[in-house]
């Protein structure tokens, strides 16, 4: 629809309770290529609900670019 080369996704609890039985700060990250390539990250943080939002931003943006990277064969 956006016809873009790479989505990135997010879900889990960030807090701060425990919900459907997943312990707070437990995330999974997806980013998916145009490709049809997956990777799934999964992610137990502590620290509370805001810490987790800002971590889990952050771990995005460095597995995108480090996964951008080894695409292209960049160190």
């Amino acid at each position: 629809m956006f016809q873009t080369d790479v989505a990135i996704s997010f879900t889990g609890v960030a807090g701060p309770e425990p919900l459907e039985g997943h312990e707070a700060g437990s995330v999974i990250m997806a980013l998916v290529f145009a490709d049809g390539t997956e990777k799934t990250i999964v992610l137990s943080l502590s620290g509370g609900r805001n810490a987790v939002r800002k971590r889990v931003v952050k771990y995005g943006y460095f597995h995108l670019v480090e996964e951008l990277k080894r695409r292209n064969g960049s160190k």
